[in-house]
């Protein structure tokens, strides 16, 4: 066999179990040549012999780890455990991968991250800063993660998702196309698609699915407990610390604002517009132009099509006003 590398006496000055390599012979795509020095590692099952994989100086890899194929660990970086770094995949600047962690493809973890249990980075994504990777979680595709990001349970993060700022994602979120996530919790099965967006302090759990353009923001509160959950679709919007629990649907260009509250199987779609305080509950659907404001109320299975309710009105079983 060939070798293409070796171990040498030199010793990490504070794990001593460890060895620095020398290469013997030159591995011209990293411009490195026979004799040059790299990182440490524990034993000759932490590297492969084969191919163009490295341990640049300073580097470390450790206990079970593996690195292979053509993958690389730089500077400062440290893989340990039974992670496994394979494929082209990029271990850069101050990264940890640790556990079960397997990094292939085409990836790159970078900054302070760590990549930690079962998680896995494929494809061309990329994790760095501070983020944490852990669980069962697979970032792939083209999706980029960074920030102070957490992600952790089952997550599924792929096309050109991004997840940045305190987000912090737990459960079986899945996200795909542009979506993206910015200082907001998540928790649950959480469905993104198209260019949804949800941040600024935003709350999301249970049974979720968006799609298209709809967005959560600014503090605003989903809590899909009923067995369908809750779904937003179009541009619809959930604004200003508004609410919305159990099956609810939003479509079009519905929005709920400020307050508002929306509950039960209620259906909120086209331009219609919950706001300041107002409560839509029960099997209520409000559609075209509507507007409900104030501390009104819509319940039951009223259908409101093209009005304005406001100033505490409240809108009952048949759709006709029941008090002002």
């Amino acid at each position: 066999m060939n070798l293409k590398y070796e171990l040498t006496d030199e010793r990490h000055p504070d794990f001593p179990e460890l060895r620095q390599i020398r290469l013997l012979r030159a591995i011209p795509s990293m411009y490195l040549s026979a004799g040059d020095t790299g990182g440490y590692i524990e034993s000759e099952e932490n590297l492969s012999q084969d191919r163009d994989c490295w341990v640049m100086e300073r580097g470390i890899v450790r206990g079970n780890a593996r690195v292979q194929d053509s993958a690389t660990v730089d500077s400062l970086a440290v893989v340990k455990e039974n992670a496994v770094v394979k494929d082209n995949a990029r271990i850069q600047r101050c990264a940890t991968i640790r556990g079960n962690a397997v990094i292939y493809g085409n990836s790159r973890v970078s900054g302070s991250a760590i990549v930690e249990d079962s998680a896995s980075v494929s494809g061309n994504a990329l994790v760095s800063d501070q983020t944490t990777i852990s669980g069962a979680a697979h970032i792939h595709g083209d999706a980029v993660i960074n920030g102070s990001a957490i992600i952790r349970g089952e997550a599924d993060i792929a096309g050109m998702s991004m997840v940045y700022g305190n987000a912090y994602l737990n459960g079986k979120v899945k996200m795909r196309n542009r979506a993206r996530v910015r200082d907001a919790l998540l928790n649950g099965n959480i469905t993104m698609k198209g260019s949804t967006n949800i941040s600024e302090d935003s709350v999301v759990i249970g049974l979720v699915s968006m799609r298209g353009d709809a967005a959560i923001r600014g503090s605003a509160r989903i809590d899909g407990d009923g067995v369908e959950g809750i779904k937003m679709s179009g541009s619809s919007a959930v604004i200003g610390r508004a609410v919305v629990t159990g099956s609810v649907t939003l479509s079009g260009g519905a929005t709920l604002r400020d307050y508002a509250w929306v509950s039960g199987h209620a259906v909120i779609e086209d331009r219609a517009r919950v706001r300041e305080n107002a409560r839509v509950d029960g099997s209520a659907r409000i559609s075209g132009t509507s507007l409900v404001e104030g501390f009104s109320r819509v319940t039951g299975n009223a259908v409101v099509v093209d009005r304005r309710i406001d100033e505490d009105e409240c809108v009952g079983v048949d759709g006709t006003l029941v008090s002002a």
